[in-house]
């Protein structure tokens, strides 16, 4: 799985990612995680991102049939990872979905429009019994919720993170979904 590559564009592409990309994949998130989130953990995020990158972690994403784990290449250069998962319903919901769990870009690269272009992909690449797409956005991230209406998800309803170290006033989070068609 380690050579699967997939075309988004002319720019963008995608690569699959196989447990001998752990390390790559540990290094590439220590890299882009803590300009953009450091602020909101006790320690910086180290303990979260020690946790969800670990070898035994990623082992386990990769493990499961529905999880589609990707490196982001922009022009060949690693510049972001995109996790998503099928059948994986959040709670109240009855619909066959797809939730995008991770979608992380190199500070350098976002607002370049590689989001919107991702997304678009993955609305068009998604199989037709999905009947929807919904992802977790932390309320502290005002930018982000407003990307994600741009692309058709709307509030669907409110959770709380639990991870420890988190700062308590930025636990909230939304849940946001779009209807496919």
């Amino acid at each position: 799985m380690n050579n699967i590559k997939i075309k988004v564009n002319s720019q963008i592409s995608l690569q699959a990612i196989s447990i001998n990309d752990a390390h790559r994949l540990a290094d590439l998130m220590f890299a882009i995680y803590p300009p953009v989130y450091a602020h909101y953990w006790e320690d910086g995020g180290q303990a979260y991102l020690n946790e969800i990158y670990s070898e035994e972690n990623i082992k386990r994403d990769l493990s499961n049939p529905d999880s589609k784990y990707f490196f982001i290449l922009y022009e060949g250069k690693t510049v972001g990872v995109l996790k998503y998962v099928f059948n994986e319903r959040y709670e109240g919901s009855q619909l066959k979905t797809l939730k995008i769990h991770r979608v992380y870009l190199a500070e350098d690269m976002q607002g370049k429009g590689l989001g919107s272009i991702l997304f678009n992909w993955m609305e068009k690449a998604t199989p037709p019994e999905v009947e929807e797409m919904w992802l977790e956005v932390m309320e502290e991230q005002p930018q982000a919720i407003r990307f994600y209406q741009k692309q058709g998800f709307s509030i669907v309803s409110k959770t709380n993170l639990r991870a420890k170290n988190m700062k308590e006033e930025y636990k909230g989070m939304y849940i946001m979904a779009k209807k496919m068609n």
